[in-house]
C-alpha cells in the first residue's frame, strides 16, 4: 500500500524543513542513508510504505497513546505548538504539514 502522492509547495517544504529540524526528528530516526546518531526509532523514508497518513496525524498528535512508553515524545501536548512562529502556531496545521512531508520523503 501507499498514500496518495503529496505534493507540497517550495513554501510547505521549507516550513516542514524547519519544523523538522526544530523538533530533531533526525536524532533518534534514520532518513534514508542519513544515519541517526541515536538510532533508536524507524527509518523515515519508509512511512509512506508502512503507515496510513491518519494513523501518522495520531501518532504526531500523542504517541504514548498508541504505544505506552515510546521514547518518542509529544511535540503537541494539549493542543499547544512547540512552534508558535510556524503557521501561526497552529498545533492541527503543522501536524498535517509533519505528516505530508513524512509521507513525502519516501515518494
Amino acid at each position: 500500500f501507499a498514500n496518495p502522492r503529496v505534493n507540497l509547495s517550495g513554501q510547505e517544504l521549507a516550513l516542514a524543513r524547519i519544523l523538522f529540524n526544530r523538533l530533531q526528528c533526525a536524532q533518534c530516526h534514520d532518513v534514508g542513508s542519513r544515519r541517526a546518531p541515536n538510532r533508536i526509532a524507524p527509518d523515515l523514508k519508509l512511512v509512506n510504505k508502512r503507515l496510513r497518513k491518519e494513523w501518522i496525524v495520531e501518532w504526531l498528535k500523542d504517541p504514548q497513546k498508541l504505544q505506552p512508553g515510546t521514547p518518542m515524545p509529544a511535540f503537541w501536548t494539549d493542543g499547544n505548538s512547540p512552534a508558535p512562529d510556524i503557521l501561526g502556531g497552529n498545533s492541527e496545521a503543522q501536524i498535517e504539514l509533519m505528516a505530508n512531508y513524512l509521507i513525502s520523503l519516501g515518494q
